[in-house]
């Protein structure tokens, strides 16, 4: 009989611990976005990790960021084996439709920039390059650049690469006339190549194609969750949290340097 009672006495005080503590149960669960590997570099890949690992913490997850080639990244993101993507421009569900974007999370925006070693080119936008010659390479993953270039360079001139590394060696030999990528990538990209081994410097930015917002993207299992992101990126806006984050992803950033 005593026996039956402790058992009885465990199962209620576990089921008031479902009641009174409900939220430490639900943030055993996690969400694991994906994005390229220029978020575990650049300040601005840090703050939004820093941003939605606040985020989902208000909501009752823990957050986890695993990074991966571009495309690659667009792969697991869409087949549901991660929970969505950080940042992506803002018609990437129409190539990905089992990815739903979520309003207010367009807190960066990128420059997709013409980069050159070839003096004298000048572009500015995507029709600029209508009826050139320039050999283009642009990076595989990059839904943007891909979509945009298809329709206005030839075929036989177009190309595309895993790595900004590779593109720029390939620019700077004189393989390819313009490399198009993000500009805050490239940048980095071009401060870390070693001097001795390759002429960074005769790559300058030819242009701006695009100014693109990001957006965070979540897989369709995770419909319900996409308006309360919204609702929670509201009111850190408006505590200026969001800013302070940014502050100090920055501050990190001038520290190690």
């Amino acid at each position: 009989m005593k026996q039956y009672l402790v058992v009885g006495k465990s199962i209620v005080l576990m089921a008031l611990a479902f009641i009174i503590f409900p939220l430490q149960v639900y943030a055993s669960d996690k969400i694991i976005l994906t994005g390229t590997q220029e978020a575990d570099i650049l300040p601005e890949g840090r703050w939004l990790k820093m941003t939605y690992a606040e985020v989902f913490r208000r909501l009752g997850y823990q957050f986890e960021f695993q990074s991966y080639p571009v495309a690659r990244a667009s792969r697991i993101a869409d087949s549901g084996k991660v929970d969505g993507e950080m940042y992506r421009a803002d018609d990437y569900a129409e190539t990905y439709p089992n990815l739903i974007r979520v309003e207010k999370s367009d807190l960066l925006s990128i420059n997709l920039v013409v980069f050159a070693v070839r003096p004298g080119i000048r572009l500015n936008g995507w029709d600029s390059l209508r009826n050139t010659d320039y050999k283009v390479e642009y990076r595989r993953g990059v839904k943007r650049a891909e979509k945009k270039l298809s329709q206005i360079v030839k075929s036989e001139n177009l190309s595309c690469i895993t790595s900004i590394d590779q593109g720029l060696k390939k620019l700077i030999n004189g393989r390819t006339d313009i490399y198009i990528d993000a500009e805050i990538a490239v940048v980095d990209s071009l401060r870390k190549l070693d001097p001795d081994k390759v002429d960074q410097s005769k790559v300058y930015k030819a242009g701006i194609m695009e100014s693109i917002p990001l957006y965070l993207f979540l897989h369709k299992k995770h419909a319900d969750l996409v308006p309360k992101i919204t609702v929670v990126l509201k009111s850190m806006l408006k505590e200026g949290l969001i800013e302070k984050l940014r502050i100090k992803a920055m501050a990190e950033q001038t520290s190690r340097h």
